[in-house]
């Protein structure tokens, strides 16, 4: 049997300062992988979003592999670029040491992310 590699479900790492404590962390809630993006100065800039949340999110969300029992949400738009970056939870920083960020060991995978069609909808110019 071959795996459509295209329709992977995409693996997130944990880094090992996280090991063991994600569940604390959550403390019941879900996991949720976002993103925000802005269109400045001709360029789309944008980063991760994490967040914890009480239950699933809605429809336009797929729902990833659990990582140490907890639930792992991801916006739908997301899923190739978390497929083909692999990517890493890791501790929080120090404005959000509750909720982990994510780290990329290919990061040029989010730039073509933010380079493509479906990040956000650009106006041209009048």
């Amino acid at each position: 049997m071959t795996v459509d590699v295209e329709r992977a479900q995409p693996s997130i790492g944990l880094n090992g300062r996280l090991r063991g404590q994600l569940a604390t962390l959550s403390a019941g809630r879900v996991l949720v992988i976002g993103y925000f993006a802005s269109w400045r100065c001709g360029v789309v800039v944008g980063d991760f979003s994490i967040s914890w949340r009480k239950a699933a999110p809605g429809p336009g969300y797929v729902e990833l592999t659990p990582i140490e029992a907890v639930p792992v949400y991801a916006d739908r738009r997301l899923r190739d670029v978390l497929r083909r970056s692999n990517p890493e939870l890791w501790p929080g920083g120090v404005f959000s040491r509750g909720t982990p960020s994510i780290r990329l060991a290919l990061p040029e995978q989010w730039i073509a992310f933010l380079e493509g069609p479906t990040v956000m909808v650009r106006r041209e110019a009048p």
